[in-house]
């Protein structure tokens, strides 16, 4: 089993195309989106797939727009590797 570093849980967050984690990442500005989302919401109830492809659009464009999603995964990259567990100090060993 693989552990994933937080990093690599950040950058699977913020690559999100669809579903719970592309909501989190939307970037709404305005009333208007927010009609278009909660019609997207009816349209899921509805199981109008064309509602919710059309929410989850609007929801992308809301990330890419100014360069959000990109300026995000730049930062994460720019940040220092976190050291894993590493178990136990041997007798006698000190860690930081």
């Amino acid at each position: 089993m693989e552990i994933k570093q937080s990093k690599d849980v950040c950058i699977d967050k913020l690559t999100s195309t669809h579903g719970a984690d592309l909501e989190i990442m939307a970037n709404i500005t305005s009333s208007s989106q927010i009609a278009a989302v909660m019609q997207g919401y009816i349209g899921e109830a509805l199981n109008s797939t064309y509602r919710v492809n059309r929410c989850e659009k609007l929801l992308r464009l809301t990330v890419s727009n100014k360069a959000r999603g990109r300026d995000d995964l730049a930062g994460i990259g720019k940040v220092a590797d976190i050291q894993g567990w590493q178990g136990s100090p041997a007798p006698g060993e000190v860690r930081p």
